[in-house]
């Protein structure tokens, strides 16, 4: 998906939340458009507030899973760039 797209996408699904902001499925949906933007830290936010809102959704729980191991694998390949 081109980057132009990934931001439109992400653009308009903020604006869904802002309509409706105790939507467990927006909060998912803009995460993941935070994800393909490698925003990552917005991303988890987003998740862990789907998770406040439903607690058993399971996307949301998946999503957040994710979004943490892209952390730590973020984390240390900086590491490892530090390192060499």
């Amino acid at each position: 998906m081109r980057i132009g797209l990934r931001l439109s996408t992400t653009c308009a699904r903020e604006r869904a939340l802002n309509l409706d902001r105790e939507s467990a499925l927006t909060l998912c949906d803009l995460g993941v458009s935070y994800l393909q933007t490698q925003n990552i830290l917005k991303a988890k936010a987003l998740f862990e507030r789907a998770l406040d809102l439903e607690p058993e959704n399971p996307r949301a729980r998946e999503c957040l899973q994710m979004a943490v191991r892209l952390m730590t694998l973020q984390h240390r390949l900086e590491s490892e760039v530090r390192v060499a």
